[in-house]
């Protein structure tokens, strides 16, 4: 399999699934800041909305299970940790919560292939602890490479690569 690149965690396609991740029902960004980890291990902090910034802890949980997935079980991938949907007080000046996180992963190629949403409050996150996670994601994983490199198993010629420019061949688009 192919190392994944760097270069890919800031490309335009993953920013606009950041964007779609955060997006209310409304279709209204609302605002994400997400962490990934490069591959010699330094943090990459990316975020939409200037006042979308996680306290301390969710920051810390965020940055120590993008650390444990990109150890564990990057798969050649790569895995963001992201916080969405900030909840505001009541003067609208500063974040006070966040109803969402997910972890989304990448694949070699830095196309996004999944995501895992949760809204249980941050403090069940914490009290699952890291090895439930860890545990959720590679579950996920699982059942997405089951379906899509086993049960799917595209050919080489009917697949293409979102992240490096590649559009699907004429006759693989729905009409």
């Amino acid at each position: 399999m192919a190392q994944f690149k760097d270069e890919y965690l800031g490309s335009l396609l993953v920013r606009q699934r950041l964007m779609l991740e955060s997006e209310n029902t409304n279709a209204v960004l609302t605002g994400y800041w997400a962490v990934a980890v490069q591959g010699d291990g330094r943090q990459v902090v990316m975020q939409a909305g200037t006042r979308s910034v996680p306290d301390y802890m969710q920051q810390t949980f965020a940055r120590d299970m993008a650390r444990a997935l990109n150890s564990a079980i990057r798969h050649d991938g790569s895995w963001l940790v992201l916080w969405t949907h900030p909840c505001f007080d009541d003067g609208q000046e500063r974040v006070v919560d966040f109803n969402m996180w997910h972890f989304l992963w990448l694949d070699e190629d830095g196309d996004p292939q999944f995501t895992i949403d949760n809204e249980d409050p941050f403090w069940l996150a914490l009290a699952n602890g890291e090895l439930h996670w860890l545990e959720q994601a590679e579950y996920a994983w699982s059942q997405w490479n089951l379906m899509m490199r086993e049960v799917l198993a595209p050919t080489e010629g009917q697949t293409y690569k979102r992240a490096q420019g590649q559009a699907p061949a004429s006759s693989d688009t729905i009409n």
